[in-house]
């Protein structure tokens, strides 16, 4: 009993730690606990299966890009991620935007093949040939038994025409991984481009072994049996390509082609005009297919129906022979001899340059680094439209890469010469972004745009071109200005008064003067389009040359406003506050406004003047004399103007520099005196535009004060007005050339 006790005693001491087991229901609160930890334990489990990485590398292949942003947000560490978004960029052509994703994905997995693929296309597609070869070269040595890196590099040589080296690295893929069925097919192509026909047969056999369901090997296996005479074999070849991908239109459009050269039954005739008529309809701008298709529908003696697309293939192939050859024959069979004629004598032009270009080709084979031999191809190629030939070209003529601004530049010119003005601008533009500071850059842009009519984006590069090399501003103004007097229809109210006051700016000998006319015209401009950069710059230069300059600060501002990115137009405000405001916050602005500007490796040596004269005008309100006569000489260093000479003296002043304030007090005085000079002659001239001695002392003093450009057109007005009377005078007076 006493045990039983104590045994009694002990149990109800002691906790009731499983009293819920035992007897009791368990409470809703821990019934709610329970439940709650079931809840999470499933959300837990589920957010793992779904944010699972090889899960989600499995989802990103069917996510559009949309999703894919969203998706990575600003993430940069999911190589998988990253190269999807990227590639879906691709497709759409956004190359830019693809590229540093690209490059980030291929930094966490330098090894794999497609992310490399991907990255050379962006690179490509963006115009970077060169930082496409780099990288994949850069692959190879850091993987060089690796069969993806010489096959990517091999591949990256096909597309740039260098068969021999295309051939070396594929070459190197297949005896590094004998099964790598697309290195084989590439490897063809490129011995089909080289005339190694038993090499390419052997390779192209391999690739449709590896890889039978590749539409792209049973497409030049078909091309291949076609040259050696297997007709047989080359249609069948063609129709597996066609069906293994339906949505391709080369394969439909080189069996169209296959067709109408070896076909000899109306059969053969109507398939080739269905194969034709299928790759048009995917791809409207190709235009072999367009004029194969308008070559079977004629053959099948329904010229009026082919006339459409025989048309349509001159514009896409432009000046080539052959459409023109087919109008023509077209418009015999119908009985119109003026539209038969008007396109026999097209054919024939064209037919000249033509034989000129493969006279040049068969000349580069044997000399294929004749630059000569390259710019003259360029030249017939940028003629008939052929972007892509005319750059490789240009690039050979120039020794340096594709993307280079040289060859880019030359290619843009040429182009836009050539009245395709459409597709010289992408060369313009990727020229002026891989450098900021070429004036030739910028001038073959606003050549482009000039072209395609756009005249104040024109007007914009000219400006920036000029800002380089000075010289060069008068015949860009007269460029503009002949655009617009040939093209009245497109001149607005705004753009007269603008044309008005530019002839007259334009048209003034030595300095210019603000005239109340000229300045009529010009706030005229800007009063009509405000917000019009070209005419507020000239409204700014004519209130310049006033002696009053209080209200330019205004439209200083609203040129800066509108030009944020534009060195000069931010420098222009900057001066204007520290001319004109004496308030201690315009200046603290103007030096905000030159350190926005001081990345001076992009700017053209007036601009840099402009830029030291600033500096050193703030340093001379904050009484810095030495740092003041630091930058002003820095300004004169890059362009003599009589301004900072006097401020020079000011500040050598300041500084304590008694010689050195005199030095350039004399300087500024001596300048001062010629421009004084110049203005009376000048004078003279208006008064008496008709008295030929005072056209050659012009010419004398202008060039004795080292200013030469304006020394030579007073020359070449005088001529045009007095010819050789002129010349004579001239050499009495010692002013010819």
């Amino acid at each position: 009993m006493t045990t039983s006790k104590s045994g009694e005693a002990a149990h109800a001491a002691s906790p009731k730690i499983f009293s819920d087991v035992e007897g009791r229901k368990p409470s809703r609160k821990r019934k709610f606990l329970r439940l709650s930890l079931l809840c999470l334990a499933v959300c837990a489990g589920t957010w793992g299966v779904v944010n699972n990485p090889w899960l989600q590398e499995r989802r990103y292949p069917g996510m559009t890009l949309a999703q894919l942003e969203k998706a990575r947000g600003n993430r940069m560490d999911d190589p998988a991620l990253l190269y999807f978004q990227g590639r879906r960029l691709n497709e759409v052509g956004r190359f830019k935007d693809a590229d540093p994703l690209l490059r980030q994905a291929v930094a966490l997995e330098p090894a794999l093949e497609v992310y490399r693929d991907e990255w050379t296309k962006a690179l490509l597609g963006s115009g970077l040939t060169t930082a496409a070869f780099g990288q994949l070269k850069q692959f190879v040595g850091t993987y060089p038994n690796s069969p993806s890196s010489h096959f990517l590099l091999g591949k990256f040589y096909v597309t740039q025409h260098s068969l021999l080296r295309a051939s070396e690295e594929l070459q190197k893929t297949v005896s590094l991984d004998p099964k790598h069925g697309e290195a084989w097919r590439f490897l063809a192509l490129a011995e089909m481009g080289l005339g190694n026909r038993d090499a390419a047969r052997k390779a192209i056999t391999n690739a449709v072994a590896l890889r039978p369901e590749d539409a792209e090997a049973y497409r030049l296996r078909a091309g291949l049996q076609a040259l050696s005479g297997e007709n047989a074999e080359a249609r069948q070849s063609y129709e597996t390509a066609i069906r293994l991908n339906p949505k391709e239109p080369s394969a439909e459009r080189e069996y169209a082609v296959f067709l109408l050269r070896v076909g000899s039954t109306q059969d053969d005739l109507k398939r080739a005009e269905i194969a034709a008529a299928a790759a048009v309809q995917k791809d409207a701008k190709d235009g072999i297919a367009q004029l194969t298709l308008g070559q079977a529908i004629a053959r099948q003696n329904r010229p009026a129906e082919s006339l459409v697309y025989l048309k349509n293939s001159v514009q896409l192939l432009s000046l080539l022979p052959l459409p023109a050859k087919e109008l023509a024959d077209a418009y015999r069979t119908l009985g119109k001899p003026d539209e038969e004629s008007q396109w026999r004598q097209k054919q024939l032009e064209w037919q000249k340059d033509d034989d000129a270009k493969k006279v040049i080709y068969e000349k580069l084979r044997i000399n294929p680094n004749d630059r000569a031999l390259h710019r003259q191809m360029a030249l017939l190629l940028a003629k008939q439209g052929d972007v892509e030939g005319c750059v490789r070209n240009f690039a050979a003529a120039q020794g340096c890469a594709l993307d280079a601004p040289p060859a880019l530049i030359a290619a843009s010119d040429a182009l836009t010469a050539s009245h395709h003005a459409d597709l010289a601008l992408p060369l313009a533009q990727r020229a002026t972004r891989i450098t900021v500071s070429n004036s030739d850059a910028q001038q073959a842009l606003g050549n482009a745009l000039l072209e395609l009519g756009k005249v104040n984006e024109a007007a914009e590069q000219y400006n920036k071109a000029a800002e380089w090399i000075p010289s060069r501003y008068a015949g860009y103004k007269a460029k503009i200005l002949a655009y617009r007097r040939d093209h009245p229809a497109q001149v607005s109210p705004a753009e007269s008064a603008y044309l008005k006051a530019n002839q007259e700016f334009m048209g003034q000998f030595g300095p210019h003067r603000a005239t109340d006319t000229l300045e009529a015209s010009a706030r005229q401009a800007v009063s009509l389009e405000p917000n019009n950069s070209e005419y507020l710059r000239l409204l700014i230069d004519v209130m310049m040359l006033k002696r009053d300059r209080s209200e330019v600060l205004p439209f200083a501002k609203r040129l800066a406003t509108l030009q944020p990115d534009d060195a000069p137009s931010q420098l222009q405000l900057a001066l204007q506050l520290v001319e004109r405001e004496t308030r201690p916050e315009a200046i603290t602005e103007a030096q905000t406004l030159l350190n926005s500007t001081a990345n001076k490796k992009n700017l053209s040596p007036s601009t840099l003047s402009l830029w030291h004269y600033i500096a050193g005008a703030i340093a001379l309100k904050q009484n810095k004399g030495m740092e003041a006569v630091s930058e002003l000489k820095q300004s004169l260093a890059y362009e003599k103007a009589d301004s900072t000479y006097f401020k020079l003296a000011q500040a050598e002043r300041l500084a304590g520099n008694a010689k050195g304030a005199n030095e350039a007090t004399r300087l500024f005085t001596e300048r001062t005196d010629a421009l004084a000079q110049e203005a009376q002659i000048l004078g003279q001239l208006r008064e008496q535009p008709d008295v030929p001695p005072l056209y050659a002392r012009a010419v004398t003093l202008f060039r004795l004060h080292g200013k030469q450009e304006q020394s030579e057109a007073i020359r070449l007005e005088a001529l045009r007005r007095f010819g050789r009377k002129f010349s004579a005078d001239a050499k009495k007076s010692g002013a010819s050339r």
